[in-house]
């Protein structure tokens, strides 16, 4: 009996997993709020709760942002990828999960700012770039920013980790 009622509350469980996490739509970007985003081709996010304010969401970008890759020598398309899809997910209708980055992107990020980023944040980061899928934007597995070319944008085929 009780691995029966155990089975039922998984199921019931697993439905209601399944239904929170499928967004009713994308909310799309605000144009202003969100430039860096609109401006790489992340136009949608999943819809955030009444409770967020847009504009703290669009502070705390610009933010990190400024503060993160002041120094870097990555393109901002690379940089603004990682941030965006960091605080954003990106969002495509009929996708149930957020459209993440391709590997390339993040590792090319991060290494465009190895100089001008603690070692410990690009670690941390580096460690989440080599998770991304290892493919490009024709997959449809995978984010690439607009006018991003990996021969041109790639300065490591290496995993940042290794």
């Amino acid at each position: 009996m009780n691995i029966f009622v155990l089975d039922f509350c998984f199921v019931v469980l697993s439905v209601l997993t399944k239904s929170l996490a499928k967004p009713k739509s994308c909310m799309k970007l605000d144009s202003e709020l969100f430039a860096p985003c609109v401006n790489i081709g992340h136009t949608h996010t999943f819809p955030l709760p009444p409770f967020i304010d847009l504009k703290k969401v669009s502070a705390a970008l610009h933010k990190f942002r400024d503060e993160i890759t002041a120094n870097c020598s990555a393109p901002d398309i690379l940089t603004d990828t990682v941030h965006c899809t960091m605080l954003l997910p990106l969002c495509v209708e009929g996708r149930e999960l957020p459209l993440l980055p391709c590997r390339s992107v993040c590792i090319n990020a991060v290494h465009g700012c190895r100089n001008a980023v603690k070692a410990y944040i690009l670690n941390e980061v580096g460690a989440m770039c080599n998770l991304l899928p290892d493919s490009t934007a024709a997959s449809k597995t995978c984010f690439e920013p607009k006018g991003y070319n990996i021969s041109v944008h790639n300065k490591t085929g290496k995993s940042i980790c290794s």
